[in-house]
């Protein structure tokens, strides 16, 4: 009997594309018996992953702004790139970590925090998706930042 094929497989050196195709042989002739086990792995993206290593769009944005100081978005675009200072900025207002006077912005938040990256760092640790909070992995999910992976695997015992 084996518990699970993953395992077995790993254990054995044998690619789960080659023992496959064997255990369905088998189980055609009812030598075995397939049980599916299966189990879901969180994914980041590549934008998932670049978060989980430099910081949300908002934190790179607030990070990138020294308290008192006051800058206009051309010179954000310059420091963070067009793209982040785009997502940054509107994300960054609405933590109340900047204000904006005028066409120009002035960092309030003393020490933000990064809840996203933090999380997303976790999810890279353990990508189990069973011991997650659902509704923040579909807001991330939404936002494109992770993929929800099925994996298969079978336990298999012996056939009638």
């Amino acid at each position: 009997m084996i518990e699970n094929t993953e395992e077995f497989s790993k254990e054995q050196g044998i690619p789960t594309d080659q023992l496959e195709p064997v255990l369905k042989s088998l189980l055609v002739d009812e030598y075995i018996a397939l049980t599916v086990l299966e189990r879901k792995l969180i994914e980041l993206t590549e934008e998932g992953l670049s978060y989980a290593k430099n910081g949300s769009p908002e934190f790179q944005f607030v990070s990138n702004i020294k308290m008192g100081e006051k800058v206009d978005m051309a010179e954000m675009e310059n420091r963070v790139g067009a793209q982040v200072a785009k997502i940054g900025f509107g994300k960054a207002m609405k933590q109340k970590w900047i204000k904006k006077d005028g066409d120009q912005f002035e960092r309030i938040a003393q020490n933000p925090k990064d809840e996203d990256q933090a999380n997303l760092q976790k999810y890279l640790k353990n990508p189990v998706y069973d011991d997650k909070e659902k509704k923040t992995l579909d807001q991330y999910k939404k936002r494109k930042h992770l993929n929800i992976k099925s994996v298969k695997s079978y336990k298999v015992t012996k056939g009638p």
